[in-house]
């Protein structure tokens, strides 16, 4: 008798899946209603929009720093135009000293809501020119911001106040439209 339900069962099941195997299967479809959504703008409550790209203008802007028996100098290079913000992408420089001298400190500084930050220039030697100066150079990505009407400076110092030295700084970005 046991045995004979055991039977009536595997063979119950084993119809539910022959049927389930034969029959096609049918592909589901959801159906969507358009939904119409309208967006009411009035001069009491006006909708805010920004142009997120259209606004980028290119810039770019180069340097030049001098050193005259001192050992350090911070120079504004520029000026950031009244409704604009300046965003600073990339940096290069290129210092010029002499043999026994060496870079103690090259930067820029720009300022954001009222404060100033330093973003260090980073550069390594890369010879001599023909006047035997030493030559140390880098470039490097940054992300930099500096406000409207706030001054981006630089920074260069060296180690000695003996003759002279140079840098050229190179800033490149571009200014977006304040809001």
């Amino acid at each position: 008798m046991r045995l004979r339900s055991y039977f009536t069962a595997a063979a119950g099941i084993s119809l539910i899946v022959l049927s389930l195997t034969l029959t096609p299967a049918r592909i589901a479809v959801a159906q969507m209603k358009t939904v119409t959504t309208e967006i009411v703008n009035t001069l009491v409550n006006p909708v805010i929009v920004k142009d997120v790209d259209h606004a980028q203008q290119p810039w770019h802007h180069s340097a030049s720093v001098f050193l005259q028996g001192a050992s350090g100098n911070v120079q504004t290079v520029f000026v950031v135009p009244a409704g604009k913000r300046l965003v600073i992408e990339s940096v290069s420089a290129r210092v010029e000293v002499t043999p026994a001298d060496s870079v103690s400190v090259l930067n820029f500084v720009t300022s954001v809501q009222g404060f100033g930050a330093f973003q260090e220039i980073q550069v390594s030697r890369q010879g001599s020119d023909l006047d035997g100066n030493s030559i140390y150079v880098g470039t490097h990505a940054v992300r930099a911001y500096a406000d409207p009407n706030t001054n981006v400076q630089v920074q260069f110092g060296r180690s000695s106040i003996a003759n002279n030295a140079s840098a050229v700084i190179t800033l490149v970005g571009h200014l977006v439209n304040a809001l």
